[in-house]
C-alpha cells in the first residue's frame, strides 16, 4: 500500500457532511435539547482530533498526505492532497467549531430549532475541511457551495426577523455570482490544461518561457499552444479573484458582510468572522503560490512587458489596503457591537490580502515565505481573537438586552470574565505584547520593509492607529458606567460560555508565548517554506507523481 494514502484526510469532511445530513432525522424521535448538544460536541471533537492527527503526521513526515476518493487515481479521479499549510488551518477551524459548539450548549436555551442548527453548523465545517483539504479545483468548487448553502441558511436562523431574511438572500445573492463565476474559471482551465487536479495544473503551468501574451498566437503550434495555455489561466484567475474577494470580503466586495454577519446567532457570527472569511485567503495563497506559482506562465507571460501575475497582485495588493483602512475607519463609527466586529473583520482581512500579495515575481523566496508566515499567523490570531470577541460580546448583548453600544452602560460590571476576555481580545486584534496579534502584526511590517513595499507597512500602522478607537469604544462601553435595568437583569450564564472564552483567550496569549520562544518564527516559517515555496510547490507536485506511479505499478 502506498505510504502516501491516509484514509482518515478524505474521512473528516465525509464523516461531517454524514453526521450533519443525519441529525434531522433524530428530531422525528428525539425532541430534548440536551441530545443535539451531546452529539454536536461529540462530532466536532472526533473532527478536530483528526484534523489532529493529519496535521501532526504531515508536519512529522514533512511530506503532503494523500488520499484518492473512491480508489480513483489522479488526475481521473478526485484526489485530497493535505500539505502542513492546509493541515494547520484544518486545525484551526476544527477548533474553533468546537469551541462554538460548547458555547452554544448555553446560547440555544433560549431558541427552537437545535437540530437544524447543528447540522448546518456540522455542514460548514465540512464544507470548510473540504476546501482547505481538497486537491481538486472542482471539487473546490463543490466544497465552497456547501460552505456556502449553510451560511446562507445560518444568516436566516431568525427567520421570523425580515432583516435577517434580507441580509441571507444578499449574502446569497452575491454569493451566486462568486461561485457561479468559479465555476466558469474552472471551466477554463480543464479546456485549456486538460485537468481539474492542483499539481497536474501545477506542472503544466510551469516551464513556459517568458513571451507577450499574444506573441505567436497565429504563428506555429507551439506557440498557439502556449498563448491558450496563458490566456486561460489569465481569464481564470481574475475570475476566481472575484471569488476570493466576495468569500473575504475584500472591497468592493465587502459590503454584504457588515449585514450577513450580525445578523447570525452569535456563535454562528463568530464562526463567520474568524474561520470562513479565512477560506478567501486560504484559496488566494494556494492560487497564487501553488497553482500559478512565482515560475508558473502568469509570471512569465508579459502584459505591457510586466507579468500578468505581478499586475493581478498589484491589484489584490491595493484591494486589501483599501479594505484595512476602510474597515477601521467604519469601524470607529458603529454603534452596534457586531456590526463594529464586522468591519474589524474587513479590515484584518484586508491586512492578510496585502501580506498575501507581496510575493511578486522580483521579490526573493525568503522574502515571500517570510509575508505567506505572516498572512497565515495573522490568519490564525485573527481567528481566535475574531471568535473571543464575538462570544464575549454574545453574553453583554444577553445582559444588555440590546447591541446597541450606547446603551451598555458598563454592563461588563455584571458579567466580570466575559469583560475581561472582551479586553483580551480587543487588545489581541489591536496588536498589544505580548499577545500574539502583536507578532503577525511585526511580521507584516517586517516582509513589506523586506520587499521593499514601505507603503503597505505605513498602511498596516495607520489601520493599526485608526482602530484603537474603535476598539476602545467597545472597552469603555462594556466597563465604564453604571448598569442600569437591562431586559434581562438575572439572566444565568453557565459554565459553558465560559470555558469557551478561557480556551480561546489562553489560545491568543499561548499563540504570543510560541512566537517569543521561537516556535513561531523557525518552525512555522518552515513549515510554510515547505509547503508554499519552491522545495513544497515541488513535494505537492512529486507526491502527486508517486502516487500515480504506484497506481500504474500494481
Amino acid at each position: 500500500m502506498c505510504d502516501l494514502i491516509i484514509d482518515y484526510v478524505a474521512l473528516t469532511p465525509i464523516f461531517l457532511i454524514a453526521s450533519a445530513f443525519i441529525l434531522p432525522l433524530f428530531f422525528l424521535f428525539v425532541k430534548r435539547k440536551v441530545f443535539y448538544d451531546i452529539y454536536a460536541f461529540i462530532v466536532t471533537l472526533i473532527a478536530f482530533i483528526l484534523t489532529l492527527q493529519i496535521a501532526i503526521c504531515v508536519c512529522d513526515r514533512r511530506y503532503p498526505a494523500l488520499y484518492p476518493l473512491g480508489g480513483w487515481p489522479p488526475p481521473i479521479g478526485i484526489l485530497y492532497e493535505v500539505d502542513a499549510f492546509s493541515a494547520m488551518l484544518g486545525v484551526l477551524v476544527s477548533g474553533i467549531i468546537l469551541v462554538i459548539v460548547v458555547y452554544s450548549w448555553w446560547f440555544l436555551k433560549r431558541v427552537t430549532g437545535h437540530a437544524w442548527y447543528y447540522a448546518l453548523l456540522l455542514g460548514m465545517e465540512a464544507g470548510m475541511l473540504g476546501c482547505l483539504y481538497t486537491g481538486d479545483i472542482f471539487n473546490l468548487f463543490v466544497m465552497i457551495e456547501v460552505l456556502a448553502i449553510a451560511a446562507y441558511s445560518l444568516v436566516a436562523f431568525y427567520r421570523s426577523k425580515l432583516i435577517a431574511l434580507e441580509a441571507s438572500m444578499k449574502y446569497a445573492f452575491i454569493g451566486a455570482v462568486a461561485t457561479t463565476l468559479y465555476f466558469v474559471a474552472v471551466l477554463f482551465i480543464y479546456g485549456a490544461y486538460g485537468t481539474l487536479n492542483m499539481a497536474d495544473i501545477a506542472i503544466r503551468a510551469r516551464t513556459i518561457p517568458p513571451r507577450s501574451i499574444w506573441d505567436g498566437l497565429f504563428v506555429d503550434e507551439f506557440s498557439r499552444n502556449v498563448s491558450i495555455l496563458a490566456i486561460s489561466a489569465l481569464i481564470s484567475t481574475i475570475l476566481v479573484l472575484w471569488t476570493i474577494t466576495y468569500m473575504a470580503a475584500i472591497f468592493p466586495n465587502h459590503f454584504w458582510l457588515p449585514d450577513a454577519h450580525p445578523e447570525a446567532p452569535t456563535p454562528i457570527s463568530a464562526a463567520l468572522s474568524s474561520v470562513v472569511v479565512g477560506i478567501g485567503a486560504y484559496i488566494a495563497i494556494r492560487w497564487f503560490y501553488t497553482i500559478f506559482g512565482p515560475d508558473s506562465i502568469l509570471n512569465n507571460v508579459l502584459i505591457f512587458n510586466m507579468p500578468a501575475r505581478d499586475i493581478i497582485l498589484y491589484m489584490l495588493m491595493f484591494l486589501g489596503a483599501i479594505s484595512s483602512i476602510l474597515g477601521a475607519l467604519l469601524m470607529v463609527v458603529q454603534r452596534d457591537v457586531k456590526r463594529l466586529l464586522a468591519y474589524s473583520t474587513i479590515s484584518h482581512m484586508g491586512l492578510v490580502f496585502m501580506s498575501i500579495s507581496t510575493g511578486l515575481g522580483i521579490v526573493p523566496e525568503t522574502t515571500r515565505t517570510l509575508a505567506l508566515t505572516a498572512a497565515t499567523y495573522h490568519l490564525i490570531n485573527h481567528a481566535l481573537g475574531k471568535a473571543l470577541l464575538f462570544l464575549a460580546a454574545g453574553i453583554l448583548i444577553i445582559k444588555a438586552g440590546t447591541r446597541d453600544l450606547t446603551r451598555w452602560n458598563g454592563v461588563g460590571k455584571t458579567a466580570l470574565l466575559a469583560s475581561a476576555t472582551l479586553v483580551i481580545g480587543a487588545l489581541h486584534l489591536i496588536g498589544i505584547p505580548p499577545l500574539g496579534g502583536f507578532f503577525s502584526k511585526l511580521m507584516m511590517f517586517q516582509s513589506f520593509i523586506l520587499s521593499d513595499m514601505v507603503w503597505l507597512a505605513i498602511v498596516l500602522i495607520l489601520t493599526s492607529v485608526i482602530s484603537i478607537a474603535g476598539y476602545i469604544k467597545l472597552i469603555s462601553a462594556a466597563v465604564y458606567g453604571e448598569p442600569g435595568a437591562y431586559k434581562e437583569p438575572s439572566e444565568h450564564i453557565s459554565a459553558f460560555p465560559y470555558i469557551s472564552l478561557l480556551t480561546l483567550a489562553a489560545a491568543c496569549i499561548v499563540s504570543g508565548t510560541l512566537y517569543v520562544s521561537g516556535y513561531v518564527p523557525t518552525y512555522l516559517v518552515n513549515y510554510i517554506s515547505e509547503s508554499l515555496g519552491s522545495d513544497g510547490i515541488a513535494k505537492y507536485v512529486n507526491a502527486v507523481r508517486e502516487l500515480i506511479a504506484w497506481y500504474l505499478g500494481k
